[in-house]
């Protein structure tokens, strides 16, 4: 099944209505159709719910102070931690060689 954006399914309605008009009529044909408002025309019913849903997700994770991605917990400072726990080893055994070379 192909999308088609708005303005291409304009374009092939042949329809003598501006875009804006057009578009707004297609909006209220989906709102009577499914009984909800939409903001977003989206054509794919099955997308549009998904997006609804994430959307949702979205707004109480923002309201309740929980959005957090999976890299968030993955990082420190915007670096992987691992790179990070590598790197401390490596300065860690520098360090001690270096302790270890003077006392010697």
């Amino acid at each position: 099944m192909e999308i088609k954006s708005a303005n291409q399914r304009w374009k092939e309605s042949n329809t003598t209505l501006s875009f804006k008009d057009w578009i707004s009529r297609e909006k209220e044909k989906y709102a009577s159709a499914t009984g909800s408002e939409v903001n977003n025309f989206i054509a794919n019913k099955h997308l549009n719910d998904n997006i609804q849903e994430t959307l949702k997700k979205v707004e109480y994770a923002n309201a309740t102070g929980e959005l957090k991605t999976e890299l968030e917990n993955k990082t420190i400072l915007g670096l992987n931690k691992n790179i990070i726990l590598f790197s401390g080893l490596i300065i860690i055994g520098a360090i001690a060689y270096k302790i270890y070379k003077s006392n010697k």
